[in-house]
Formats: structure tokens, C-alpha cells, sequence
């Protein structure tokens, strides 16, 4: 009996040592066995980001395979290119897995698929995914787009503006475009918003203001966006050199608008380090690892709900603003530079610090959240990580590639 009171007070020791020190970080190393690679990595690659390479395909020995930088399909089996050459452009439509061109047409002049924000993918294509919308470059004081069906079969129809204009969003039929207009050609952060009827072929009477304020001018750049398809909801986020980064919340279903203003210091190149993730639940969430800034953002009250700091990520001038979900929307996953940050949702506060020794350019979940991808481009390397204790289980070439893009099934 004495020796089990004492094994029994020796083990309540134990327990209450433990309970007092400090939690210890999770510590990412390669699995063991670490299970192969169930999704293809779709990256951006070459000094210009030209070109789209699909990784974890079964081309070539390196397992990768390269196409033209273009828009996909919502579920990635078809991207849609732009090339120029001296007598106009071919659009064409690729099949995302082989290469193998689909259908294409010739479009007479100078067009590119539009990039909204500092490190996006090209859009330009509608939800349903039956319309693409291309920008030509800028001429003679007036800009012009093609809006075309992606069948490929039908001219496209073409739209001419004068003064500077470019591509914002589209509706999920296609049916309108929404255009932004800038307004000076000393101030390009100064712009509104427009709507435009394509079968019409005009523009709407007025402008799309924030419902709340419709007299507030509108100002900033765009960084980062994410959208809800299903409720006809983009969201992009704009820095605003004199004043709050916002974010701006247009409905593309009815063509009007919301601004939330982001909370925080004001102005400085770590505004272009806001990302942006739309978790479960519709559940919105605007981070900014290089400033410690976390919010929360209602998507039926159009305002931040709450928001805390943290101790920032080391970030440079070239870094980029990184943000996932974990699969059940507890955890944020964020970073700017240097390592990353696990934020629990439920009060916003840092859960654990990972790979504080690695400089990294990208970050993606795969299609159910269960798997985290992240690119280092100084090592060349893509890391498939535990995205509940940041665990490094795989790692593999990047190929060259500048930005990861998705994770999307084999």
C-alpha cells in the first residue's frame, strides 16, 4: 500500500510539472513514411509568369508538365490562354491534365486575360464557366475587351470605352461585366465602379458605391481577392496608400456594394501583405502576418466582427500575404515572409509558430482541406504539410516556380 501511495504521489508530481511549464512547439520534420501525393499542384513559373506547370502529373520523368500561363475552370480540367503575335491573338482551350489543346480562335489585335491584385491568378471567367473575358492593351485613348462563349465557336463580342478602363469581375452568366473606371491619369488609386450590359451593349446609368456611404470616393489598389461563387459575392482587398486598406464586397448576382475598412495602421509597403481566406461557414478572414493583424469579417453585416494582433512574421518588400483554412475552419494558417502562424479561429490568437527557418512564397489547401501545400522558392521546394501541427510529411522540386496556385485531385 506505501509503495503505491508513493508511485501514485510520484505521478500527481509529474502531472502538475507539466501542467505549469511552457507548451512546447510543435517541431515539422519529414515523416518517416511520409503516404505519396494525392493531388497535382498547379504553379506559376518563369521571370514573367508566363507559364503554368501542373506538378505530380504523370508527364515526363520529372512527374511535371508545362503550359501557358491562363485561367482554369472551377474545377481545374481546363485552362483557357491568351497568345499574342504580330497578326492577334489565339485563345485557346487546354486540357489542364495533358496539355493537348481542346478548340481555339483568332481574335484580330493585342488581348490578355485581366490579373486583378498584386499576386493572383488571370480571370476572366464566369462562374458557369461559359463566358471569358479578355483586356486588350490600351490604344488611342479608349480601352476595349472580347467577351467570348467557351466553345469557342461564336465571334466574339468586342466593347469599346473611352478613357482608362480595366476588368474587375463578371457576372456568374457572363451577362455583365463589371469595369473599373480610373479617374485621373496622375492618381490611378482613384477609380469607381461600373456596370455593363454585354447583349445591350451599354453601360448602367450611376456608378456601384458602398450602399451605406454612396458619397464615399472611392481609392486604393488592389492586393488580393477571394470569391463566393455560390452566393454571387467578390471580395477584394485594397490597399490605400493615404488611408485604411479595405476590402470591397461586390455583389456580381444584382450589381451593388459594401466597403469594410480594415482595422490598423495606416499606409507602408506591409499593406501589400493582406491576404484574404473564405472559410467554412462563410466565414470570411483578412490577415496581415507581416503586421500581426488578424480580422474577422461578417459577410450579412458587411463589418469586422472582431480582430487582434500578434507578433508579426519577418516579412520583406517581396514578400507575399499568405492565408488557408484548415478543413474544419479552426485554424488559420498564415504568414509574410518567414515561417508561418497557426491563429485559432474562436478567439484569434496564435496556436503555434512553424518553419520559422524557411522563407516561403505560397501556400494552398487542397480541394477538402485535409492537406497544406507551401512553396519555398529560395529552396526550391514544395512542402506538403500536417495543417493541424505543421508537420512537414513530403517535400518535393518546385521546378522553378515563382507562386503555388492550387492543390486540386488527381
Amino acid at each position: 500500500m506505501a509503495r503505491r501511495l508513493l508511485l501514485a504521489c510520484l505521478a500527481g508530481l509529474l502531472v502538475a510539472a507539466c501542467g505549469t511549464a511552457s507548451t512546447p512547439r510543435p517541431r515539422p520534420g519529414p515523416a518517416a513514411t511520409p503516404e505519396p501525393s494525392q493531388d497535382l499542384l498547379f504553379t506559376v513559373a518563369g521571370p514573367g509568369a508566363e507559364r503554368l506547370m501542373v506538378l505530380g502529373s504523370d508527364a515526363g520523368t520529372d512527374g511535371a508538365r508545362t503550359l501557358p500561363a491562363g485561367v482554369p475552370s472551377r474545377d481545374w480540367r481546363t485552362v483557357y490562354t491568351a497568345t499574342v503575335d504580330a497578326a492577334g491573338t489565339t485563345v485557346r482551350a487546354l486540357d489542364a491534365r495533358s496539355g493537348q489543346a481542346l478548340r481555339s480562335t483568332r481574335l484580330d489585335g493585342r488581348f490578355q486575360l485581366p490579373v486583378v491584385g498584386l499576386h493572383g491568378l488571370p480571370e476572366g471567367l464566369a462562374a458557369d464557366g461559359d463566358v471569358l473575358v479578355l483586356a486588350a492593351d490600351r490604344t488611342g485613348g479608349s480601352s476595349r475587351f472580347a467577351v467570348l462563349d467557351t466553345k469557342l465557336r461564336s465571334p466574339a463580342r468586342l466593347v469599346e470605352l473611352p478613357g482608362d478602363w480595366a476588368y474587375d469581375a463578371v457576372a456568374p452568366d457572363g451577362s455583365v461585366l463589371y469595369l473599373i473606371q480610373h479617374l485621373s491619369a496622375s492618381d490611378r488609386s482613384r477609380y469607381v465602379v461600373r456596370a455593363y450590359e454585354v447583349a445591350a451593349g451599354r453601360l448602367r446609368d450611376g456608378v456601384i458605391t458602398d450602399k451605406r456611404n454612396p458619397d464615399e470616393r472611392m481609392a486604393g489598389y488592389p492586393v488580393t481577392r477571394v470569391a463566393d461563387d455560390e452566393d454571387g459575392w467578390v471580395y477584394t482587398l485594397y490597399r490605400n496608400p493615404k488611408d485604411h486598406s479595405f476590402v470591397h464586397a461586390l455583389n456580381v448576382l444584382e450589381g451593388f456594394a459594401f466597403c469594410i475598412d480594415l482595422p490598423g495602421k495606416q499606409g507602408g509597403e506591409r499593406d501589400r501583405l493582406w491576404s484574404l481566406a473564405y472559410g467554412p461557414g462563410h466565414k470570411l478572414y483578412a490577415v496581415n502576418a507581416g503586421r500581426g493583424l488578424v480580422a474577422e469579417l461578417s459577410t450579412e453585416q458587411f463589418e469586422v466582427i472582431r480582430h487582434a494582433t500578434f507578433a508579426p512574421t519577418p516579412a520583406s518588400p517581396a514578400s507575399a500575404g499568405l492565408v488557408a483554412t484548415t478543413a474544419d475552419g479552426s485554424l488559420l494558417v498564415a504568414g509574410a515572409g518567414r515561417g508561418l502562424v497557426a491563429i485559432r479561429t474562436d478567439d484569434l490568437k496564435p496556436q503555434a509558430r512553424w518553419l520559422e527557418d524557411r522563407t516561403l512564397d505560397g501556400l494552398v489547401p487542397n480541394a477538402d482541406g485535409s492537406r497544406l501545400y507551401a512553396l519555398s522558392q529560395d529552396r526550391d521546394q514544395i512542402l506538403r504539410l500536417d495543417p493541424r501541427t505543421g508537420t512537414v510529411l513530403e517535400e518535393r522540386a518546385a521546378g522553378g516556380s515563382r507562386a503555388l496556385l492550387a492543390a486540386v485531385p488527381r
